[in-house]
């Protein structure tokens, strides 16, 4: 398993994040802030302080926050 990418997010209220897929497995947790996520054409789920989401590498997801979102983004491929 080798490490892709990893950050720290800091996102403003009201921003939407358009679909998008990585290239790597992707493990967000989310320190601050709600909002919702949705992979694909799923359901919406709610973004909260200590969740985390995992999404496979090609899935695509989108994200909104009503608050400031302050999350830790990791993605790792090869597993």
């Amino acid at each position: 398993m080798k490490l892709d990418f990893v950050f720290a997010s800091v996102l403003k209220p009201g921003t939407t994040v358009a679909y998008h897929s990585h290239r790597a497995l992707e493990i967000v947790y989310y320190a601050e802030g709600s909002g919702t996520i949705r992979f694909g054409e799923g359901p919406e789920w709610n973004i909260a302080p200590g969740s985390f989401h995992i999404a496979p590498d090609g899935c695509l997801h989108t994200q909104w926050n009503e608050t400031e979102l302050r999350a830790l983004c990791i993605g790792v491929y090869g597993s």
